[in-house]
């Protein structure tokens, strides 16, 4: 997965709001794939 951001790495994994956008993305991805498929 990947994001797009004015973050490099480090600040990107120092900063608390950043890094759950990204989980819930990937929540959120998993769970469509997972609803629209038979996969997982």
């Amino acid at each position: 997965m990947t994001a797009v951001s004015n973050f490099d790495y480090d600040s990107a994994k120092e900063d608390p709001a950043f890094r759950g956008r990204l989980v819930e993305s990937a929540i959120g991805a998993h769970a469509f794939v997972k609803s629209r498929t038979n996969f997982g």
